[in-house]
């Protein structure tokens, strides 16, 4: 797949338009953010990609590494449970609590079993 600068180059020679020029002057743009660029590419890669790259670690952080203690429940797999200790178990057990119908000890004595 081609992305950024090059899929929107291709997309304007498909339909014969000229490509925009960064706006050089000293002037401020009101449509679009205004970088100190010296030329399209430069443009596009710091316009669009490093805000996606930003949005992209927020999700990441918001999504995955909030819930962090949730990825201990792979320790629950056949081949990784030599691994797991007591306190591993209790927090498994803490974090899919509301899931779970039973309790601590029952559940810690499923899992030694």
């Amino acid at each position: 797949m081609i992305y950024g600068h090059k899929k929107y180059t291709l997309i304007l020679n498909d339909l014969n338009l000229d490509r925009c020029k960064c706006n050089s002057s000293k002037s401020q743009s009101a449509d679009r953010a205004n970088y100190a660029i010296r030329d399209p590419l430069t443009y596009w890669r710091i316009a669009l990609f490093k805000v996606f790259v930003d949005h992209l670690v927020e999700k990441i952080t918001e999504r995955v590494l909030i819930n962090q203690e949730r990825f201990c429940a792979q320790l629950l797999l056949p081949t990784r449970l030599d691994n797991l200790n007591d306190e591993q178990i209790n927090q498994i057990y803490t974090s899919y609590e509301s899931d779970i119908d039973s309790t601590s000890d029952a559940f810690a004595g499923e899992v030694r079993r």
